[in-house]
């Protein structure tokens, strides 16, 4: 199946995954179109439509040891993306879209609204010691989480700067920057923490079945302890 075309005017590919979303979605318009009279029952049958064979990629995530790197090296105004991302799992379109006015330091969660969330429905993350460590200095009345319009492009300079340290160090190491792993990294270490697939679901956006198939036992209970407890330097 092929999707929208690119700048170039080349078809895009589209996932199984996205296919099966489109099929939900259809799904979704048909029976709202019967509830309504707008369509005859049966009609249209969306079980009629085989799904799509999803193809799962590999879960990539940071080590603690890589993330305290990126931290450290990264610019004061990518700090609370950074942070958000690592230790609370916002999607990256979800922190884009962010406001400080719903990160609620005093209540300790970040409100994720149901018009800002990927599946349109509205959760509560809630904010580790660490993450109020990170975000206290930074912290606004309101206004986005982070200043940079194009943040793809300050960390694609920031994964740069952070693999030439490390080589300096270690001339065979290598640092690159993973897809999704912030987001990633934070479900594997909730859920080694916690033990609660349906927990994580919840502060994730996910279903517990998705949390339990892609997630679990990626990661120790030690190195959660570990992602958790990386803190920026001095007294918070």
């Amino acid at each position: 199946m092929k999707g929208e075309p690119d700048e170039a005017g080349k078809a895009l590919p589209v996932t199984g995954r996205s296919r099966n979303n489109f099929r939900r979605a259809i799904g979704t318009l048909i029976n709202f179109a019967v509830s309504r009279g707008y369509l005859v029952k049966g009609t249209v049958e969306i079980e009629d439509v085989a799904q799509a064979r999803e193809e799962n990629g590999e879960i990539e995530i940071f080590r603690p040891e890589e993330m305290a790197a990126v931290l450290k090296m990264a610019d004061k105004r990518l700090i609370p993306f950074l942070a958000i991302g690592a230790f609370a799992g916002l999607r990256h379109a979800e922190l884009q879209r962010l406001d400080w006015a719903e990160v609620r330091m005093e209540d300790g969660f970040i409100e994720v609204k149901a018009n800002k969330a990927k599946t349109a429905s509205r959760r509560l993350v809630p904010i580790q010691d660490n993450l109020k460590r990170w975000l206290k200095p930074h912290r606004k009345a309101s206004g986005h989480i982070c200043d940079y319009v194009n943040t793809s492009n300050q960390i694609d300079k920031l994964a740069a700067r952070v693999d030439a340290k490390l080589k300096k160090k270690d001339p065979t190491a290598a640092f690159t920057w993973k897809r999704n792993a912030m987001r990633h990294s934070y479900i594997s270490y909730r859920l080694a923490e916690t033990q609660d697939v349906v927990k994580v679901s919840l502060e994730a956006g996910n279903s517990p079945q998705m949390i339990f198939q892609h997630y679990c036992e990626l990661v120790r209970p030690e190195d959660a302890k570990s992602w958790f407890a990386i803190m920026p330097k001095g007294k918070g």
